[in-house]
């Protein structure tokens, strides 16, 4: 709409002068004035309906991009819980027979466990400390 009126504007708002009038009728000058008038509120009105489209879409795109930004804060945060429990299990599961008995208690294996549930309450601190979450 803004490209078809844009070129007429001009042309509306010189034929809207009261000197044209001696070329045309009596009352032509207040009607082009203010045909040329409603052609500005058409070209006003189509500029604010697009700045409105593209305004809706920044908010579409910053809505999109904050669900993202928490998509991606829970990923991490789970990363950062498990994989040092992760890498603790990982190296006492191997079969490393450095001593025949070290691995065959059961103390060794809830020792493993509570190493495991203090780093992931540590981080969880330390994240809540932070604001992190």
């Amino acid at each position: 709409l803004r490209r078809a009126l844009a070129p007429h504007r001009r042309v509306f708002a010189t034929l809207s002068y009261a000197e044209l009038d001696i070329v045309s009728t009596d009352n032509s000058a207040e009607r082009l004035s203010r045909l040329a008038q409603g052609v500005d509120d058409a070209l006003t009105s189509a500029r604010d309906a697009k700045q409105a489209v593209v305004n809706s879409f920044d908010i579409l795109i910053l809505r999109t991009e904050h669900r993202t930004n928490e998509i991606v804060k829970v990923l991490t945060l789970t990363s950062i819980l498990l994989l040092p429990g992760a890498l603790i299990a990982a190296v006492m599961g191997m079969n490393v027979n450095l001593a025949a008995s070290e691995f065959t208690g059961s103390m060794l294996f809830w020792a493993v466990v509570l190493a495991i549930v203090a780093v992931a309450a540590t981080t969880l601190t330390i994240a809540r400390v932070r604001r992190w979450i």
